[in-house]
């Protein structure tokens, strides 16, 4: 049974996040559980946008151990140091779509734009972070972890805002090898011009003519008969 990030993430932070950024932010306790609830699967498809290759599972997760994600925790009395690798780490996932990202989570939860870009920075290095720890308590190797963040693919589209999906064109990305497209499928068909169009038709009359003689010349060959040796005569007396 594949592991259900969201739901784990969630139980390992409790209510105690939503709670503490409810009170640093001057945001209802509500707002920031609904916010929370789009953050989450909004940064894992980055991740595994990031990281449904082989390799690309790899890039991500030198980027978490390079960065100490691995070790990020949320501490009440200050969070300087997460929310400067928050910076880091958005910019990482979202490059220039970072900024209609942080609207669209402050229109899901209802939050001031600012508490949302301050709520991203917080969560992303955990999350990342969370990612990172799974992976290696459960030993898992590139394959397996790209395959735990693929995994995840049906339950991030149930959650994850419209608006980021489209943003980041995150519909595209395939939990099911066999309904990935290659750059084999997606070659488009030419059709012949010049000569070419007419070569089956030649190809096809030179075979019908070859039969043709074939069978004339066989029509035409005789069957000569055997010739008897000749008899002895005798003479008579």
């Amino acid at each position: 049974m594949t592991s259900n990030l969201i739901v784990l993430f969630k139980n390992s932070i409790g209510d105690t996040l939503v709670r503490e950024c409810s009170g640093l932010l001057g945001e209802s306790a509500q707002s920031i559980s609904s916010s929370m609830d789009a953050i989450i699967p909004s940064i894992l498809s980055a991740m595994i946008m990031k990281g449904n290759t082989d390799q690309g599972v790899g890039s991500l997760l030198d980027f978490i151990s390079g960065n100490g994600l691995n070790e990020a925790s949320f501490n009440a009395s200050g969070n300087e140091e997460l929310i400067t690798k928050g910076s880091v780490v958005l910019n990482y996932l979202y490059g220039n779509h970072l900024s209609p990202v942080i609207d669209s989570i402050s229109a899901a939860g209802g939050l001031k734009t600012s508490s949302s870009s301050s709520l991203l920075k917080m969560v992303a290095p955990l999350v990342l972070g969370f990612f990172g720890r799974f992976v290696k308590e459960n030993s898992l190797s590139s394959s397996g972890a790209k395959d735990l963040l693929v995994a995840q693919n049906d339950l991030i589209k149930q959650n994850i805002p419209a608006s980021i999906s489209e943003l980041l064109a995150y519909p595209n990305v395939s939990s099911s090898p066999a309904s990935s497209t290659t750059n084999s499928e997606m070659m488009t068909y030419n059709p012949p011009t010049g000569i070419s169009k007419f070569l089956p038709w030649i190809v096809l009359l030179l075979a019908s003519l070859g039969l043709f003689y074939f069978l004339q010349k066989g029509c035409n060959t005789t069957i000569q008969p055997e010739k008897m040796p000749p008899t002895e005569t005798r003479d008579t007396i």
